[in-house]
C-alpha cells in the first residue's frame, strides 16, 4: 500500500512527457501487478485466519427519513464486519 503514491506520481508524470515514455508506462503496470498481488495475499491470509466470514450484508433497520417507508433507506444494505481478531496493517 506505501508504494500507492509513488506509482500514483509516477503516472501523472509520464503524462508531462511528448511522446509517451514505453518502458515507463509498463513499468508502473508491472508495479500495480505487484501492489495487487500482496493485496490478494493478504486478504487470503486474512481470510484463512479468521474462524468465519470477514463481512456479512444485513437490511438496514436505520431509517434515514421520516416515515416507515421502505425507499426512505439510503442504504437498505448494510455491512457487519467481525472485529474478534487481531488486526495488522497492509
Amino acid at each position: 500500500m506505501a508504494l500507492i503514491p509513488a506509482i500514483l506520481e509516477d503516472f501523472d508524470q509520464i503524462f508531462e512527457r511528448e511522446p509517451a515514455d514505453i518502458p515507463s508506462i509498463l513499468a508502473i503496470v508491472d508495479r500495480c501487478w505487484k501492489v495487487d498481488t500482496n493485496l490478494k495475499q493478504y486478504y487470503e491470509d486474512l481470510e484463512s485466519a479468521a474462524s468465519g466470514p470477514l463481512y456479512w450484508p444485513e437490511f438496514s433497520a436505520m431509517d434515514m427519513l421520516p416515515g416507515d417507508l421502505e425507499d426512505a433507506k439510503v442504504f437498505p444494505v448494510v455491512f457487519r464486519f467481525s472485529t474478534s481478531r487481531p488486526h495488522s496493517s497492509v
